[in-house]
């Protein structure tokens, strides 16, 4: 009874947001300073946030950078005579004299002075104090963040600067030792902890601690429709310790054009539950918007998180990921995103408002649970005929590095790069933001990419280490390769049963949109570096069907998803493609095709042939894997062929391999308390597992929809 009345407390509260004593509707207004006033001329701007003073708390609210405009060409119009030239919004590389940032704030904002900085993680947070005065008259107290990821593109050619600084203090970066677990509550270094090149030793996967930024939805964030009658966004979730901020990311999925609040709520063990409130504007033009809020305790807590629309009586739809960051000790995992080698040509006679354009490479998509400073990319290519002596780099709208040219031979000229990349869009929009760009070029070109890959370390899971949950199928492998046509997903699970049979391998093999993917696919997979058999008992092909089919469904729970999500997202950005997803997350048997399985000096190969029907549409492969080997062991990807062409192999590339290690010894003696029951990355939803260990049993290959949160 008492959950339900807090549940009713908070709809009611929500459904009533925003009102006045005299029961107006709360009015926010636009609030636009040039980066200059602000003294934030040359900052990166994927990595700042607004805060503004409600009278008793610092709390955030959106902040939306003012996005540039660059034309693009996707790689795979490589050698076409007419090639497509799209058009997308990114963030410029550092904030400029003139770069407006854009907030909605209260029209009404509360009197008094803030009594210090926000704080964070134990310290003051870096950034800017400004008051601020709109030229309405009324005055904010303003707090820049830049330290804190959660800034938004935005097309804000229509805005104007309407407001200037009365007063302005700097707070300078403070150093603070990262929280080891066991030492809950004191200070984290933040989310610009030093770059950490991954240490690819198979201690890695129980000894070390990393700092990791990890995603999901909410049954009830999941593109959920309401009304003002009675229906609120939203839902509660548990977290373990050692978690210390979460982000609010609503897409442009969700109704555009409303003011919306945002409730979060924290409880911990014997304390009440404590609420914070926060008002959002989803602009029509912004693919996402972003709170963000900091955690009163790192300990293990139970978060809500309800959103309601201000003032408004229809029914709307919210699309909003929650991001969590925390830090976590063991079973990190290798990934690997590689893009197939290509080489062509590629003429744009005129690129119409640009002083060149971009070569887009889509599809890459970071796992969530990512260790966010071991993310690295790494690339050479040449580019011959008209280019600088430097190109860009973004991922997404998040601009990466400008790459000088290593060396050059007559028009040809050939960089290198091999640098930190922040994941901090991508996984906050669940993959969302796939492109990879690498500009401006203009006129006609001839490029040559060796190699493009982006590698790094994530945790399958957010459970603390002695979770029993580690010894069911958590641990995955994770893996995606990316070629002109299509993207194809790799993950490899253990179901946890200690038997020869239970490691399974799944595989997602998706077109881009208005594209076919190619009829054959390769991958080759080691176990303990070949020096024991790998084989496979079962394989079968699926396409979208009627039916559940056990590791089927934890592939596609993450994917699923994002349908519906992504390309909304991507509609913002510009006239970017994403790959066809399912609406399903169910299948049937693909019969017009095939796939088969041998074991060659030790190592497994699976082999999927796509017939001439089948190129068009998303499919799914999944193998039963057995060994005779029992102990800790790694399952590596060795060899991966698309299209008959060889896009990776672990002898001839300077690209880690993706790894899958699995320390049985360190689980069976480690993870045995009955604590953070749930899966919460795995299936895209927290799941809650309590059920089934409360009957001893576990949790299985299926993510069960009836017990997402």
């Amino acid at each position: 009874m008492r959950v339900w009345l807090i549940s009713l407390t908070i709809v009611v509260t929500l459904l009533t947001a925003g009102q006045s004593g005299g029961g107006e509707p709360l009015k926010l207004v636009e609030l636009c300073l040039p980066a200059s006033a602000l003294g934030l001329v040359g900052h990166a701007p994927h990595s700042v946030a607004a805060l503004w003073w409600n009278g008793t708390h610092w709390v955030s609210t959106p902040l939306y950078v003012e996005a540039v405009a660059v034309n693009f060409v996707y790689a795979f119009d490589l050698n076409k005579s007419v090639p497509n030239v799209g058009r997308a919004v990114v963030m410029p590389p550092g904030l400029q004299h003139n770069t407006k940032l854009c907030m909605y704030l209260p029209s009404e904002p509360p009197r008094g002075r803030p009594a210090g900085t926000p704080r964070a993680w134990g310290r003051e947070l870096a950034g800017v104090y400004a008051e601020v005065e709109h030229e309405r008259g009324a005055r904010y107290h303003l707090f820049i963040a830049t330290e804190v990821p959660s800034a938004s593109p935005a097309n804000l050619s229509k805005a104007r600067v309407n407001a200037r600084v009365v007063n302005k203090t700097d707070t300078p970066p403070k150093q603070a030792q990262a929280t080891q677990p066991g030492q809950t509550g004191q200070p984290h270094a933040g989310l610009h902890a030093a770059h950490i090149e991954p240490l690819y030793t198979s201690h890695y996967a129980t000894s070390l601690t990393l700092s990791y930024i990890g995603s999901f939805k909410l049954v009830k964030t999941d593109k959920y429709t309401a009304s003002w009658v009675g229906g609120v966004a939203g839902g509660s979730f548990e977290l373990p310790p050692d978690t210390y901020a979460m982000e609010v990311v609503i897409t442009a999925a969700s109704t555009p054009g409303l003011y919306y609040e945002v409730v979060v709520g924290e409880k911990y063990p014997n304390t009440d539950w404590t609420y914070r409130s926060y008002y959002v504007y989803l602009s029509s033009s912004a693919p996402y918007v972003t709170i963000w809020h900091a955690f009163s305790s790192s300990d293990a807590k139970r978060v809500y998180v309800g959103i309601a629309p201000i003032g408004y009586s229809g029914t709307y739809t919210v699309d909003a990921f929650v991001v969590v960051y925390g830090d976590a000790r063991g079973y990190w995992q290798r990934f690997h995103i590689v893009e197939q080698p290509v080489s062509g040509w590629i003429s744009v006679p005129r690129v119409p408002r640009s002083d060149g354009y971009y070569i887009v490479f889509p599809g890459f998509t970071a796992p969530p649970g990512t260790a966010y400073t071991t993310t690295q990319l790494s690339s050479s290519f040449t580019i011959c005929g008209s280019v600088g002596d430097y190109v860009n780099i973004y991922w997404g709208t998040t601009y990466v590095t400008r790459v000088y040219r290593q060396s050059a031979s007559g028009d040809c000229k050939t960089f290198v790069v091999n640098t930190w990349v922040p994941p901090y869009e991508n996984v906050k929009t669940g993959g969302s933001t796939h492109h990879i760009l690498i500009g401006p070029v203009g006129g006609t070109v001839q490029l040559t990419i060796r190699h493009l890959a982006i590698y790094g370390s994530y945790r399958p899971e957010i459970n603390r280490e002695t979770s029993r949950v580690w010894q069911d199928m958590l641990t995955w492998g994770y893996a995606a390769y990316t070629s002109n046509p299509g993207r194809i997903e790799v993950k490899i699970y253990d179901v946890g049963s200690g038997g020869t049979e239970s490691m399974r391998l799944a595989v997602y093999l998706s077109p881009y949109q208005h594209q076919t993917l190619c009829n054959t696919f390769r991958i080759r997979l080691a176990l303990n570096n070949g020096i024991n058999t790998l084989a496979a008992s079962t394989a079968g092909l699926y396409v979208e069907g009627d039916r559940l089919e056990s590791v089927i469904s934890l592939l596609l729970g993450w994917v699923a998803q994002l349908f519906g999500t992504m390309a909304k997202i991507l509609e913002k950005i510009g006239t970017a493609i994403s790959w066809i997803l399912l609406a399903k997350d169910t299948v049937a048997v693909l019969s017009t095709s095939s796939i088969s399985t041998t074991t060659v000096d030790n190592y497994l190969d699976v082999y999927v042939n796509l017939g001439a029907l089948d190129v068009y549409k998303p499919a799914m492969a999944k193998v039963v894997m057995t060994r005779t080997y029992s102990g800790d062991y790694t399952v590596a990807v060795k060899e991966v062929y698309m299209c008959g062409i060889l896009i990776y192999s672990d002898t001839s590339s300077i690209i880690p391999t993706a790894q899958y290690h699995k320390p049985v010894s360190f689980i069976s003696s480690t993870a045995t308390q009955l604590v953070d029951t749930y899966r919460t990355l795995t299936c895209g939803k927290q799941e809650d597992l309590f059920y089934y260990y409360f009957r001893n049993e576990y949790a299985g290959e299926v993510c069960r929809t009836l017990y997402y949160r």
